[in-house]
């Protein structure tokens, strides 16, 4: 019977560190994505401190910042109102939900968060939701849309791919995960 215990013991001491571990990774590829983001690495980076240059100089040009759209809120369509004024990025940090809409878990709501760096079309970033999955995804942006693949950390070996649209200049993305599991999702995120 000790040795039972001792070896459960065991089994649940490496899960815990493997993990931290993996939010220990999610959590550095997070803040080098914000400090490249920022020209930390300087300004040889494609991309590196366009946003920060974007905000200043909307800051100096005293822009009126965009209003602010709930998550369940329906979003402008591409092509109404200034949609084609305002220029398509999705650099940033978003948060938001994702409802699966197959699979084990069918009908349940999670809240999900991605941080973004978008260089030319390449988008490379990092993602967690409250079910428990972290990992990094890569893709690209092309004519409003932003399509790629998720990898998890958690679970190796799970891919999902996704396809979303993109609203308000970046602001609001839009779309569905399709995953190697059988699990589909649909998902909203705001930039904050």
């Amino acid at each position: 019977m000790a040795d039972h215990d001792h070896a459960s013991e065991l089994r649940h001491g490496a899960a815990g560190r493997k993990a931290a571990a993996i939010v220990f990774i999610v959590g550095i590829t997070a803040l080098i994505v914000a400090l490249d983001r920022f020209g930390v690495f300087g300004p040889g980076h494609e991309g590196g401190g366009e946003g920060v240059e974007q905000e200043q100089a909307a800051g100096d040009t005293g822009a009126v910042p965009q209003p602010s759209v709930g998550v369940d809120e329906e979003a402008p369509a591409a092509g109404e109102g200034n949609e084609a004024l305002l220029p398509l990025s999705v650099t940033g940090n978003y948060s938001g939900s994702e409802i699966r809409t197959a699979g084990y878990s069918e009908g349940m709501s999670f809240s999900l968060e991605m941080s973004l760096d978008q260089r030319g079309q390449a988008v490379y970033g990092n993602y967690s939701n409250s079910a428990g999955d972290a990992g990094n995804l890569k893709g690209s942006v092309d004519s409003g849309v932003f399509s790629g693949r998720t990898d998890s950390l958690m679970l190796p070996g799970n891919f999902c791919d996704f396809e979303a649209e993109v609203k308000q200049g970046g602001g609001i993305i839009q779309g569905e995960f399709r995953c190697t599991t059988g699990d589909r999702s649909r998902f909203t995120l705001k930039r904050r």
